[in-house]
């Protein structure tokens, strides 16, 4: 076949792909709710993150100010407390973000500054990196390096450190350089990874930002999102569904399963103005939840899924503490206080 042939036969390839990609449907699912098992000395009166292996949950919770890691079955038995509360040696008195590479689980102790690495079989702290001097939001670990993004003063940074010398690399943040891509990036927050590249989006600007680990190098990239306009907004307030609202940005790390195409989707959850994670039933005004899915090769908007305030009250989806890339499923933490049930809720995303 000639090389103009397989040109055209490519170029029509790539045009029944992306025509196909364009017709996604997302739809989403409530799972069955998974009610924890109260534990002896395991007092989880919050989640701060939660994450899932094959046939375990591990959640970061506690009480305000001196949180453990647990680990449950899928059915909500408690299976096993890693670390303990208070301040002794293993105590993570803030246990956060959690991150899974390989067989490890690396956790953020946010009062210690300490990054743990926790082994998937024998569920013991396997490594330790201490000594951080920063406001941790979020991080990624790809060995030699660990990405975070943090906060100093009212500035934002996305700071690479090398865990084989011990040493910060390179930060990228507002103010430190005149290009207009890196003095702009305030307000990063959360962290998605693929194939050694980052991405995050700053709030204040419509748009995707990608920092490539291999050339250090950051581009900027606006979302195409034609449809990203005003929700269905009950009450006097209908403010513009924008990415200033933006809060959590997600892709999926592996390229098979229930996600159906060969590239990685981001997906950013928006809140209409409003920090989700402050929700509660409570709350004056109204909340709603976006979930809004781009193909990260065209940058165009391909699925999007709106949750009114109504829906999430009433389905207990209180709090959003965790994202599992292998199952397409978000999981809300859920406490009513006419009925004292911890449980952890599944959203589960469909594509058609």
């Amino acid at each position: 076949m000639s090389p103009l042939m397989i040109a055209l036969l490519l170029g029509l390839i790539a045009s029944a792909v992306q025509a196909q990609q364009q017709r996604l449907r997302v739809t989403f699912r409530l799972e069955q709710p998974i009610l924890l098992q109260e534990q002896p000395g395991a007092y989880i009166q919050t989640v701060t993150s939660i994450t899932r292996t094959d046939s375990l949950l591990w959640i970061t919770g506690g009480r305000p100010g001196n949180t453990a890691l647990y680990v449950y079955d899928l059915n909500g038995r408690f299976i096993q407390q890693v670390g303990e509360q208070g301040d002794g040696p293993h105590a993570y008195r803030s246990a956060g973000f959690l991150r899974i590479f390989q067989d490890t689980l690396w956790l953020w102790d946010n009062m210690g500054l300490r990054l743990l690495g926790i082994d998937l079989k024998t569920r013991q702290v396997v490594q330790r990196y201490s000594d951080f001097s920063l406001n941790c939001q979020d991080f990624i670990y790809r060995y030699p390096f660990v990405i975070f993004s943090h906060s100093q003063r009212t500035s934002q940074f996305i700071t690479l450190f090398d865990l084989r010398h011990k040493r910060y690399v390179e930060s990228f943040g507002e103010g430190q350089y005149e290009d207009e891509i890196l003095s702009l990036m305030s307000g990063t927050g959360h962290l998605a990874y693929l194939d050694s590249l980052v991405y995050f989006v700053r709030p204040s600007q419509p748009a995707l930002y990608r920092l490539n680990l291999r050339t250090r190098q950051v581009q900027r990239f606006p979302l195409a999102i034609p449809n990203f306009t005003v929700a269905p907004y009950k009450g006097p307030r209908v403010p513009a569904l924008t990415l200033q609202a933006v809060r959590y940005i997600f892709t999926n790390s592996v390229n098979r399963g229930v996600w159906k195409t060969p590239i990685g989707l981001v997906l950013l959850i928006d809140t209409g103005a409003y920090v989700f994670k402050d929700f509660t039933p409570k709350s004056n005004g109204d909340r709603s939840l976006n979930f809004v899915v781009v193909d990260l090769r065209t940058l165009q908007q391909i699925g999007h899924i709106y949750l009114e305030t109504d829906f999430l009250v009433k389905n207990g989806l209180n709090q959003f503490v965790g994202w599992d890339p292998e199952t397409a499923t978000f999981y809300f933490y859920s406490v009513r206080e006419e009925e004292p049930l911890h449980q952890i809720i599944p959203v589960r995303l469909h594509f058609e």
